[in-house]
């Protein structure tokens, strides 16, 4: 026997002021999609599981870390006047990510204190935010690294995953760059086995060597969408930062 819709508990309306703002749906999907690959798998920190939006300046930055790797993608044409932000759990990103992939038109946003919700043409979800604060994003993004590879994503794409095959799950990419010619190679020592390639490449800088890890660098390879993607490299004890070719 069914129950009566009546004992169905309505979702508590947000108290206080709240902020309002349009994006188009598959802006927003592509915001998300990028991002959420970068949460935490693990319960340690909370808030390293979820995705801040942080909204000021006529620009949307949607970002997530694991403390390893920062994924952010910034959505342009705000309303300049608007500002604040909010941080998202992951299982409401998730769910954002699946019912958008064939929504068209634009996504109302309206957050408060303690709640969000997300509205579109076909659907409405509300969920609560999550507690605490974002680690400083801006601060650990590097800006001078004076190194710059521009390479196509899909050959790099298919070198990673032909070069991956023989790595164990705990190596590395080592990546050797000089002029105009990088070579990609990946060992494992327990069974004794390697592979190397060479791609044509864009380079502006010193000779370099320097290594990724296999699943992480992949991962972030597969997510962007753009058809050359740049890597800004300073020396091996300082972050990477990897731009699609548009930004």
């Amino acid at each position: 026997m069914g129950q009566s819709a009546d004992e169905y508990p309505t979702p508590a309306g947000e108290e206080g002021e709240t902020t309002e703002l349009h994006i188009d749906a598959q802006r927003l999907l592509h915001c998300v999609s990028r991002t959420i690959i970068a949460t935490a798998k693990n319960n340690i920190r909370e808030i390293m599981n979820c995705i801040n939006f942080d909204l000021g300046e006529g620009a949307l930055n949607v970002v997530a870390t694991d403390g390893n790797v920062l994924s952010l993608s910034k959505a342009l044409g705000m309303d300049e006047q608007a500002a604040g932000g909010f941080i998202l759990p992951q299982k409401p990103a998730g769910l954002i990510k699946t019912v958008l992939a064939k929504e068209q038109g634009d996504v109302c946003i309206r957050f408060g204190s303690r709640c969000a919700s997300f509205e579109s043409e076909c659907y409405r979800l509300q969920c609560r935010l999550a507690e605490g604060r974002f680690p400083n994003y801006r601060a650990v993004i590097p800006h001078d690294n004076p190194n710059v590879l521009t390479i196509n994503r899909a050959a790099l794409a298919s070198t990673l995953r032909r070069v991956g095959v023989f790595s164990s799950e705990t190596q590395f990419y080592k990546l050797d760059i000089a002029g105009s010619n990088i070579t990609i190679s990946c060992r494992d020592l327990d069974l004794a086995l390697a592979a190397e390639e060479s791609l044509l490449c864009q380079y502006e800088g010193n000779p370099l060597s320097i290594a990724f890890p296999c699943q992480v660098l992949l991962e972030l390879v597969n997510n962007v969408e753009s058809e050359e993607i740049t890597l800004r490299m300073g020396d091996r004890s300082r972050a990477v930062l990897i731009k699609t070719f548009q930004e």
